[in-house]
């Protein structure tokens, strides 16, 4: 996902999270975005209550109900 695609508000999934291999698959919001224009971090308000940050490459736009089951299966499954 590209950092100029994400705006505050906007529903996520985590992707592949190397540093946080826990965290994938969570859904969360972005609520803030820290940065300028070559380095932008979002920090995510996961569905447990958490917040992390994250760089836009580790962050889907979270789409229609198909998709986010199939996700859900997916890191269910790991």
């Amino acid at each position: 996902m590209e950092a100029k695609d994400i705006e505050r508000g906007m529903r996520v999934w985590v992707q592949e999270c190397r540093r946080r291999p826990s965290l994938e698959g969570l859904e969360g919001t972005i609520t803030k975005r820290f940065g300028g224009d070559r380095y932008v971090a979002f920090e995510v308000h996961l569905a447990g209550g958490q917040r992390e940050l994250f760089w836009p490459h580790e962050l889907k736009l979270k789409e229609t109900t198909n998709q986010s089951l199939w996700l859900k299966l997916r890191y269910a499954l790991r």
